[in-house]
């Protein structure tokens, strides 16, 4: 399912090392991008098979922890973040404080 279909891209450190792989999904329209330090992942247009998991993965979570949330209102993006494929991928500590979700208010 997801770790198969999902577009999964590099995350390089400054020195060019790959250190792990992200995704990011947009749906209904949402276009905007993420951004990893100076990384930038494009939202981009998704497989269907990744599609229909994301969608029932998200149908499943709303219908389960927010009932009375109209589907309207369910969130148009999603980051699945931090996928280690070999021993050598790791992330330093920091702080996941992105403006885009209010981190730095």
């Amino acid at each position: 399912g997801l770790r198969a279909y999902a577009p999964w891209e590099e995350l390089r450190s400054k020195a060019g090392t790959v250190t792990r792989q992200t995704c990011w999904y947009v749906r209904n329209g949402c276009r905007c991008d993420y951004t990893y330090g100076s990384t930038r992942i494009r939202a981009s247009a998704p497989n269907p098979k990744f599609e229909n998991f994301m969608e029932d993965l998200l149908a499943t979570l709303c219908e389960k922890m927010c009932p009375a949330l109209p589907k309207e209102q369910w969130p148009n993006s999603a980051n699945l973040r931090n996928l280690y494929t070999r021993p050598s991928h790791s992330v330093a500590w920091h702080a996941d404080d992105e403006s885009l979700f209010l981190g730095r208010e």
